[in-house]
């Protein structure tokens, strides 16, 4: 039987696994939902439209993708985890703690789904988390001052960065997500992954670097006890990745969702990276 998979919202990246879905038989739409239905009537058969999303469960989805703000998790993420797999695109929402317990205690048995984007070794801080050997985790993402998109007093003290690299933040991710929303995704996958610490324990650092080109860098650094020895063990990795025009920019973030996408599912309860 084809993998049904529902679709909250309809913007580019919704489109865009929408028609993937529709040409492939090994997956069916089980629905589509957006705040404003109007918008897919020239797309999508009306059959597929959702009009209330307190319905979903009419639809038998195996999958539901939420590409929508923090507040369809909040409402409805523990309803969806009670009969389906829950893919969150935009993890942000966890970094609120309300909706983080909600939707962990309701993942029992169904998995919360968090796409990996650029960070292809964050299941290794998982696997640690996993087996409990986890002690400390500090993420640095590091750009020109220009390709920030930072608000408060975070703008601020970026549009003063004249010549030399300025540490801008250093902290827990909830403390620094209201000034930098946008620029903090590879932090929200990582930190998501060390569940074991939380996010208040995992420390993150913003460096504005005026003598970078069009890149940016993304370090983990992590502190792991071996299970035999007891040890300690640090290791570091670093991700150098190009700022894209926005044209291909969205290309790979599209690819890369759907790539989750067929990876998300199946796995039981609990929180899963995809």
């Amino acid at each position: 039987m084809p993998r049904r998979i529902g679709i909250i919202g309809y913007g580019n990246m919704g489109r865009y696994l929408v028609d993937y879905i529709l040409q492939h038989f090994q997956l069916e739409l089980s629905f589509v939902w957006c705040p404003n239905p109007s918008a897919l009537a020239s797309h999508i058969e009306s059959k597929c439209f959702l009009k209330d999303l307190g319905e979903f469960h009419t639809r038998n989805p195996d999958l539901i993708i939420d590409l929508s703000l923090p507040e369809i998790a909040k409402k409805y993420g523990a309803l969806f985890l009670q009969k389906s797999d829950y893919m969150i695109a935009y993890p942000s929402c966890l970094l609120y703690p309300e909706i983080e317990k909600s939707l962990k205690s309701a993942a029992i048995d169904h998995g919360i789904y968090i796409p990996v984007g650029m960070l292809w070794d964050v299941e290794g801080i998982m696997r640690m988390a996993d087996q409990d050997t986890l002690r400390s985790l500090k993420i640095i993402i590091t750009k020109q001052p220009s390709n920030f998109s930072l608000l408060g007093d975070l703008k601020t003290k970026n549009d003063q960065v004249k010549t030399e690299a300025v540490v801008l933040f250093h902290g827990n991710i909830r403390d620094l997500y209201p000034q930098a929303p946008l620029d903090i995704y590879p932090m929200i996958v990582a930190a998501t992954a060390a569940h074991t610490l939380g996010y208040e324990k995992v420390e993150t650092e913003l460096i504005s670097d005026p003598n970078l080109q069009d890149e940016i860098i993304v370090k983990l650094e992590v502190l792991n006890q071996d299970v035999q020895t007891q040890r300690m063990l640090r290791s570091s990795s670093v991700i150098m990745r190009p700022v894209l025009p926005i044209k291909i920019k969205v290309d790979v973030a599209q690819r890369s969702l759907l790539n989750s996408m067929l990876k998300a599912g199946g796995k039981g309860g609990g929180l899963h990276l995809c």
